[in-house]
């Protein structure tokens, strides 16, 4: 299989991995808070580096937090109405922030907002995994990631421009369109939770793979599953180094460019963005076949 038939691969996916797909670009595209938040702390709220440092961190443990009570529900009320509600909860949260100028509530309020983002992050996941199968999995997570960079190479630039002067639509933008993307979602795709009938009959196809159902807690699947224990300190620490792209990066190119560091910041962003989105489809072409050795 060539790259061109990589490329042409996409179309063959189920329709709502690809409404997912255009979902995923108009969020990110307002994806606007995260990305310049430690610059909004800094300079707009006037705290000092190691004060926003623990904000941020806090913020942090409130999506773990949020991404266990989502995956729980989840799996008990459902993919799609998990994302639809706690999606819009976090949407509503940034609507406020755009009119208390530069109230310390703000903070604890994104607080709130990455605890309802984080509960989304499950269900996102579940329902891709139900979409798909073994044969096409990796290839739909590799297209929605892909989707995620084309939105981060338009986004941050808009925000950057959008920082200095209109810093109000920072909030609104990001909550607009997540709004868009959530009308997608609950107009388009469907509840992909399976009953009891098809969670059986995959548990009976997977008995000795590494998808088969199990009974217990999260711990204890991990536990059992020495991959995804492996995976998940593998996760813990890609996720400890890859928060700086949030955090000490910002701060950095503040310091560097004081006039101009958000409108740098988000420039950089967008390249870095455009990369990855240049080079994904590669990487997976090159990859494709890794999946057979581990599974």
């Amino acid at each position: 299989m060539g790259l061109l038939e990589t490329i042409k691969g996409y179309r063959k996916l189920p329709k709502d991995i690809i409404i997912l797909f255009f979902a995923r670009i108009i969020n990110s595209i307002g994806s606007f808070v995260f990305p310049f938040l430690a610059m909004f702390l800094t300079e707009k709220l006037g705290m000092a580096s190691d004060k926003v440092g623990r904000f941020m961190m806090i913020a942090a443990i409130a999506g773990a937090i949020g991404s266990i009570i989502g995956g729980k529900l989840s799996d008990h009320v459902g993919r799609k109405k998990i994302i639809l509600v706690f999606q819009s909860l976090a949407a509503i949260m940034l609507i406020p922030c755009g009119v208390l100028g530069r109230s310390i509530l703000i903070p604890w309020i994104l607080v709130l907002y990455n605890f309802f983002n984080g509960a989304v992050q499950p269900a996102n996941a579940a329902m891709i995994a139900d979409l798909t199968d073994k044969k096409n999995r990796q290839q739909a997570f590799s297209l929605l990631y892909l989707g995620i960079n084309i939105g981060v190479a338009i986004g941050p630039f808009i925000a950057g421009v959008l920082y200095k002067k209109y810093i109000k639509w920072i909030f609104w933008g990001d909550a607009l369109t997540t709004i868009i993307s959530l009308i997608l979602v609950a107009v388009f795709v469907k509840e992909t939770i399976p009953d009891k009938l098809n969670i059986k009959k995959k548990s009976h196809e997977y008995e000795c793979g590494e998808e088969k159902s199990e009974a217990g807690s999260v711990f204890s699947v991990i536990w059992k599953r020495p991959t995804l224990l492996i995976f998940s300190l593998i996760s813990i620490i890609y996720s400890f180094v890859y928060a700086q792209s949030n955090f000490a990066i910002p701060l950095q190119v503040k310091a560097l460019f004081p006039e101009n560091g958000a409108l740098m910041f988000g420039t950089l962003m967008s390249v870095n963005a455009i990369v990855v989105v240049a080079f994904t489809v590669v990487i997976i072409h090159l990859t494709r076949k890794i999946r057979r050795y581990l599974i």
